[in-house]
């Protein structure tokens, strides 16, 4: 989960690096089994959604993270729901860094969309390329909400006491 942080620091180019990094490196074709523990398919399936270039990185919410897609095109078909397809035609395993994106047609601007929104969206095209673009999706409210069920974008909280040190994303404090 930790590479995609990044999105949540309005940093998304970070975690499409750290992300394609991941891929790369930690998942191979070889019968040397996998790193860690799959935990029941944990790692598995961070790696086919990460090869999708979204990740559900806050669980019990409706919040996908959004990364870079490895695959030219995707179609997903979400249970009740009409195929959404995701097209990259620049994607390759050194263009891991989102230069533009349209959701549903629209410019998205934000590092997330929720799942309703991702169900609903028919196609998300992405323009990927080499270099990062750290103007795309950069600005501290185009960071994901920490709770899309009612809470506020907050980056880091520590307490219990309200007077404990509560971060917004693109903040810092001691």
């Amino acid at each position: 989960d930790i590479p995609w942080e990044h999105d949540y620091t309005a940093q998304p180019w970070k975690a499409q690096a750290a992300v394609r990094q991941a891929q790369q490196d930690l998942y191979f074709n070889a019968h040397v089994g996998s790193f860690g523990n799959d935990d029941l398919g944990a790692m598995s399936s961070w790696y086919v959604w990460s090869e999708l270039g979204m990740y559900p990185e806050t669980p019990g919410t409706y919040t996908l993270v959004l990364g870079s897609p490895a695959f030219p095109v995707t179609q997903v078909t979400p249970a009740g729901g009409k195929a959404v397809r995701i097209n990259a035609p620049q994607a390759a395993p050194n263009a891991p860094y989102v230069q533009s994106l349209d959701v549903k047609g629209k410019a998205w601007k934000t590092a997330w969309l929720t799942y309703g929104q991702f169900k609903g969206a028919g196609s998300i095209d992405y323009t990927l390329g080499t270099q990062p673009n750290t103007a795309w999706a950069s600005d501290p409210s185009a960071a994901p909400p920490s709770d899309t069920m009612g809470g506020g974008r907050v980056l880091a909280a520590i307490g219990p006491s309200s007077e404990g040190l509560v971060l917004q994303p693109g903040a810092s404090g001691d």
